[in-house]
């Protein structure tokens, strides 16, 4: 897995759909990579962050082509509805000790 990623990309498979914005916070259930530049914004696994959708969102407005995605309008994503055992928490929801 990378850095930014709690669940693995076989266990991000079992998704539902869901509009764009509703993923924020969500984990990814599949690639969305803007093309130019090819570079992939979000991998399956990954935790939707609202700083990646308003990306997307600016890259599509200006007709930027989205690969990846079930949906290439990006009006919705796919998102991870199942949890397998050993899948981490997203760091939002991790709790260290001695934190508040």
């Amino acid at each position: 897995m990378t850095s930014g990623q709690t669940k693995s990309w076989r266990t991000a498979w079992a998704a539902a759909s869901v509009p764009l914005a509703g993923a924020v916070g969500e984990v990814a259930a599949e690639p969305v990579i803007p093309y130019p530049p090819g570079v992939p914004v979000l991998l399956p696994g990954e935790v939707v962050s609202a700083e990646k959708v308003a990306y997307l969102r600016l890259a599509a407005v200006h007709g930027v082509h989205i690969q990846g995605p079930t949906d290439p309008t990006l009006t919705t994503l796919r998102v991870v509805t199942e949890t397998a055992p050993g899948d981490r928490p997203p760091r939002a929801a991790m709790h260290f000790a001695g934190s508040v």
